[in-house]
């Protein structure tokens, strides 16, 4: 936990965390500061639960049953992919 605490965003990447005053330190004067005091950050929380092979329709098993190998594989890696963007 900090208290009073900062984090520094730069082009979509967390660059810096930390006691605020340390952290506005490193941004710049044109940096927009937004404050949030009764915020909390719960930073790092992923989905690690999740099944690449089924779609988000209405009857995955379905949509499963009628792939090829193929179409599954590569239906996994977009799912992936989506999930690390």
């Amino acid at each position: 936990m900090v208290p009073d605490g900062a984090v520094l965003c730069d082009g979509g990447l967390i660059v810096a965390v930390g006691p605020r005053a340390e952290v506005e330190a490193q941004a710049g004067p044109g940096v927009p500061r937004l404050a949030f005091p009764e915020g909390t950050l719960l930073p790092g929380l992923i989905d690690s639960h999740v099944h690449l092979a089924l779609d988000a329709g209405p009857d995955p098993v379905a949509g499963l049953q009628a792939a090829s190998d193929a179409e599954l594989h590569a239906a996994m890696a977009d799912r992936a992919g989506r999930l690390l963007a």
